[in-house]
């Protein structure tokens, strides 16, 4: 608790099987020595556990990123944004980032806040992605300028080299290599599972993203991260228990519901889809939510409904730019291959954000993997064998 300039804090170690106190302390110090008072508690506690910490552990302890408190608190401020994942909640995040920089321009962590805001940018606001996704490559390398060993520049750069870049080998090297530098990170562990899952590697895939959500078990994103992955393994069951869990989690959370509609689709159930994609919070991704309402529509024979909204999209695609996925995944349904070709070639050459990491293999794009132009566009994108 920060009462003015004095920052309270009060620390408990439980032992929670026994419901009994094993140590606690009071702490009260300036607001700026914040850092301080990190160093006190953690010391303290791994005194109280007898930890045998490694000397590469000790120092993770006592490493800072920053002397700068007001950039170190800017930063948690991009960081709280940006997880909400709302239209205005990436903007506020990468604004905070943005001030973290002016303040410190030697915080390698506010760089990889960066990279992770535009890459996230990248697919839900493309307009097209390929100008955000380079926004944040060049903040992921900045970041590893400063730090080569910052495991979050790691993992964010990797998602951008599999997203935006094809590059699957140097992704998963990087990705590796943040997960190396620091298992506990969940978000590189979700990551390195789309990435997997992108392969169509989906038993990889799973216990990777599962691993992720064992290290945050109430994370939002994290519980749509394993959605995305138990979508494309088509376990659609779990992903619905999930959406479900993640929904009830946090009712404000976008995510959840796009899933959740997305799934009940592809299992045929349209009404419990058109429900879950109507409540979408229309912050963020109102594009390719709009385009798959319209996919179910035209899936359970309402092909009006569905050929009125693609061309409500249209106008927005020429106006604003839109998912050329969704426009793709929407004209398989009606039966219109050539239509779904040209939107699949559109974004191709846009390098629009789930493109990539959603065309091998998804399932709403089944009916067109017969025909020779879906095996020349996965082998354009770097797929050498595609998962059917």
């Amino acid at each position: 608790m920060q009462r003015g300039e004095t920052l309270n804090v009060q620390v408990e170690l439980v032992d929670v099987p026994r419901e009994s106190q094993l140590w606690g302390e009071r702490f009260s110090r300036k607001a700026t020595d914040i850092f301080t008072v990190e160093d006190e508690i953690a010391k303290q506690i791994s005194e109280r556990l007898r930890l045998k910490l490694t000397g590469p552990e000790r120092a993770r302890l006592r490493k800072r990123d920053t002397k700068n408190t007001d950039a170190y608190h800017l930063y948690l401020k991009g960081r709280y944004y940006l997880n909400k994942r709302t239209a205005d909640g990436l903007r506020r995040g990468i604004e905070y980032f943005h001030e973290a920089v002016k303040r410190d321009p030697s915080y390698a962590q506010t760089y990889a806040g960066l990279a992770d805001g535009y890459m996230v940018l990248s697919f839900f606001i493309p307009s097209p992605a390929r100008e955000f996704a380079a926004k944040g490559k060049a903040a992921a390398l900045k970041a590893l300028d400063i730090d080569a060993q910052l495991s979050e520049a790691l993992a964010a750069l990797g998602m951008i080299q599999c997203s935006q870049d094809w590059a699957w080998r140097e992704a998963e090297q990087s990705l590796r290599r943040a997960i190396e530098l620091m298992p506990d990170y969940s978000l590189a562990h979700d990551y390195y599972a789309m990435l997997l899952s992108a392969q169509g590697r989906h038993d990889e895939a799973i216990r990777e993203v599962r691993h992720g959500l064992e290290l945050e078990p109430l994370s939002a994103i994290v519980g749509h991260h394993v959605a995305w992955v138990l979508i494309r393994a088509r376990m659609y069951d779990e992903a619905i228990d999930l959406c479900r869990e993640v929904v009830e989690m946090d009712p404000n959370f976008p995510m959840g519901y796009y899933w959740l509609g997305l799934t009940y689709g592809l299992k045929a159930l349209y009404e419990e889809a058109i429900r879950a994609l109507q409540a979408v919070p229309r912050s963020v991704g109102t594009t390719f939510t709009t385009l798959e309402l319209a996919r179910v529509y035209a899936a359970s024979g309402r092909t009006e409904v569905a050929r009125q909204l693609l061309a409500d999209m249209q106008e927005t695609f020429e106006r604003d730019y839109a998912e050329p996925l969704g426009f793709a995944t929407a004209c398989a349904a009606l039966g219109e291959v050539d239509k779904a070709f040209h939107w699949l070639e559109r974004a191709f050459q846009d390098r629009s954000g789930f493109f990539a990491m959603w065309v091998n293999g998804d399932p709403r794009l089944d009916s067109l993997r017969s025909d020779a132009r879906m095996s020349d566009l996965l082998r354009r994108v770097g797929f050498d064998s595609p998962n059917r």
